[in-house]
């Protein structure tokens, strides 16, 4: 079974998602979101504009970046 688990920032947007395996330790997949949260955009109540979303896969018993999207 893969448990997921999320962390959250500021307006509580979510931060990082992380997929375990069966044994609740290992991280098989992350992804990882950096939002825009300069005041031209807070200001006008745009709230979770994302600025870089990054995917890390598990790979030679580590987590490696495998996408990055920026915005």
């Amino acid at each position: 079974m893969i448990y997921p688990s999320s962390t959250v920032s500021e307006y509580g947007l979510v931060e990082s998602v992380k997929v375990y395996d069966s044994d609740q330790s290992t991280v098989l997949k992350e992804v990882q979101t950096d939002y825009n949260l300069s005041s031209t955009y807070t200001d006008r109540r745009i709230i979770g504009l994302p600025s870089e979303v990054r995917g890390y896969g598990f790979e030679n018993s580590q987590l490696a970046l495998v996408s990055k999207v920026t915005y």
